[in-house]
């Protein structure tokens, strides 16, 4: 098939091969959908030399699966800066690295606008290297928004990271999602949880909560990662993890059992809100 559409909000391109949303996502301000499912071991059985550098207004993925993303060294995703959302798929059996640098999402932290997954499903592994070498979900990161997402990540030993910095233009908002981060890592996340979940076993990982200037902070979301280390600063409302499962917790965390936070009664005299 043949791309369709001519590029609006109102008639998308629609794509039906990775080579046809490739050469669509890099022209600015137009908008995709996806055709039908994906599977990139039909085009590419070797793995992707390159990823998908990112310049549209609007991703679809209409329901429909991408999978079998293999890419050894590079970025999957390579987001511009601009205000851009992919939507409605599900991206699986991701696998990042074999040796090399490399990263499952990366972003252009020198400019304001977001790039935001809306109701995705994002699930894959990261493959170390040696040395300096490490593959990461999220490196060099601007401004990267999760909503209403699962997204399940497997590190390898010592050398796969999350790496972003700790400046809120350089930060990961997660709202409403369901995170499932295993394996190790050295570097630390700096990120915004809204009415988020983020568990796994991270041995060396250390989790900064952090808020971007218009206020929006960590509340009403719970961390339970068994010895991790997790740090706020003084504008942070209230980050809940489970400190019977980490190591050390930051003074301006409130930190709960896991029989607390079970426990609605406890939960309210604490002013936790409990979201429905």
């Amino acid at each position: 098939m043949s791309i369709t559409g001519s590029g609006t909000r109102a008639d998308p391109y629609v794509v039906t091969t990775w080579d046809e949303l490739a050469s669509k996502v890099s022209e600015t301000g137009v908008y995709i959908k996806i055709g039908n499912d994906i599977d990139l071991n039909n085009e590419y059985p070797e793995g992707l030399t390159s990823g998908l550098t990112v310049n549209c207004a609007q991703i679809d993925g209409d329901g429909k699966t991408v999978k079998n993303l293999y890419l050894q060294s590079g970025a999957l995703i390579t987001c511009s800066g601009r205000n851009s959302t992919w939507k409605n798929a599900e991206l699986l059996y991701l696998k990042i690295g074999n040796g090399s640098d490399a990263a499952s999402i990366t972003a252009n932290g020198s400019t304001s606008g977001t790039f935001t997954f809306n109701h995705c499903k994002l699930s894959g592994r990261l493959n170390g290297g040696s040395g300096s070498s490490k593959a990461s979900f999220l490196a060099k990161s601007g401004r990267i928004k999760f909503y209403r997402c699962s997204l399940e990540m497997q590190m390898t030993a010592n050398t796969s990271t999350i790496d972003m910095s700790g400046d809120w233009r350089n930060c990961c908002t997660m709202e409403y999602c369901n995170v499932d981060f295993s394996g190790e890592t050295d570097k630390t996340l700096n990120i915004v949880l809204v009415n988020s979940c983020i568990k796994g076993s991270l041995a060396s990982a250390t989790l900064t909560a952090t808020r971007y200037p218009d206020g929006q902070v960590s509340v009403y979301s719970t961390l339970d990662i068994s010895a991790a280390a997790y740090t706020a600063n003084s504008a942070t409302n209230m980050v809940l993890a489970n400190s019977d499962k980490c190591s050390s917790i930051g003074q301006y965390l409130t930190s709960v059992t896991t029989e607390q936070l079970n426990d609605a009664e406890y939960l309210d005299s604490i002013n936790f809100e409990i979201q429905t």
